[in-house]
C-alpha cells in the first residue's frame, strides 16, 4: 500500500533529523490516500511538535484523538501539547481521561509525572 510507504518515507526524513521538512511532503501524499490516519495525524503533530510549532501539533493531536479516541498513545500527545501551549485545564481533562479509563498504563503514569511539574511552571510564568 502505497500510504503506508509514504509514511515510513516520512519517517525516515523525521525521525533521522536528516531532513525533517521533506517529511512532511511525505505525510501529505500519505494523507491525500489515508485522510482519517490516526497514525498519520501522530506524524503531524510530532512533525510540529518537533519544530515547536505546538499549536499546530495540538490541532494534530487532537485529530487523532476524535478519530480514535480509544488510544492513550494519542491523549498523551495531546497533554503534552496543551501543557506547551499553556492549556493547563485541557491538559488536566487529557490527564483524567488516562487515570480513569488506562490507569496502570506507563502512558499515564508518563503523564502524571511530567503533569506537575510542567503545571507549577506554567503558573510561575516561566
Amino acid at each position: 500500500q502505497y500510504a503506508r510507504a509514504y509514511i515510513a518515507a516520512g519517517d525516515w526524513w523525521m525521525f533521522t533529523k536528516e531532513n525533517p521538512a521533506n517529511a512532511i511532503y511525505w505525510y501529505k501524499k500519505s494523507r491525500d490516500m489515508q485522510p482519517l490516519n490516526p497514525e498519520l495525524m501522530l506524524r503531524f503533530g510530532y512533525y510540529y511538535a518537533d519544530q515547536n510549532q505546538f499549536d499546530s501539533a495540538r490541532q494534530y493531536f487532537e485529530k487523532a484523538v476524535s478519530i480514535n479516541p480509544g488510544n492513550p498513545t494519542y491523549h498523551y500527545f495531546l497533554a503534552n501539547s496543551e501543557l506547551n501551549t499553556g492549556r493547563i485545564d485541557e491538559a488536566k481533562r487529557e490527564l483524567e481521561f488516562l487515570q480513569q479509563t488506562f490507569p496502570d498504563s506507563e502512558i499515564t503514569k508518563n503523564l502524571e509525572k511530567m503533569f506537575k511539574p510542567a503545571e507549577t511552571k506554567i503558573k510561575e510564568g516561566n
